[in-house]
């Protein structure tokens, strides 16, 4: 994953136009900086994902190896910290950025939910034939991730416990919804 080492994603970083041109930013978007500093034009895009998924998604990925301290109370802990607008707050391009600002900095804002249709959507955008898209996907029920972990599938929201589903929907309600 990613192209550049960690001290290139800061406003700080030195230009390094020529290892950015072919980049690709699985992770998290480089500074701004970094992507001005492109010699050639760009396409910008990212994908969004529910809130409330995103929030489960993060839960188990912090307690993997350690589920045996998940409980309905650490759950509803840990849910209670999570930023309730998380995904404005990762795709936003500067901490004043507005919702117009995200809209004019990425040329397409995909939906994880909806994945194939985004990619029909990019597809037509960069006037592309559809069958040059192709995806791979990073993380599969029962397949070892870097660290040698097997990934699991963790519950869907409505398997979790009621008091769970209750805060996911009142933390993480439309209008708090990118």
């Amino acid at each position: 994953h990613g192209v550049l080492e960690p001290e290139h994603f800061t406003e700080s970083a030195s230009p390094v136009a020529d290892l950015l041109e072919a980049a690709v930013y699985p992770d998290r978007l480089p500074s701004m900086a970094a992507i001005r500093a492109l010699q050639l034009p760009t396409f910008l895009w990212t994908v969004v994902r529910d809130p409330a998924k995103r929030a489960m998604s993060n839960l188990y990925f912090a307690f993997r190896g350690r589920e045996s301290l998940m409980n309905t109370a650490t759950k509803v802990a840990f849910l209670q910290t999570f930023h309730p607008n998380v995904m404005f707050r990762y795709t936003r391009p500067s901490a004043e950025a507005t919702l117009d600002d995200l809209f004019s900095t990425y040329g397409l804002v995909g939906v994880l939910e909806r994945f194939d249709e985004s990619l029909v959507v990019l597809a037509a955008t960069l006037k592309v034939p559809l069958s040059d898209m192709l995806y791979l996907p990073s993380k599969e029920d029962g397949c070892k991730n870097e660290q040698n972990l097997t990934i699991m599938a963790h519950p869907s929201i409505d398997e979790e416990p009621q008091v769970v589903q209750d805060l996911l929907d009142s933390k993480f309600r439309p209008e708090n919804q990118l």
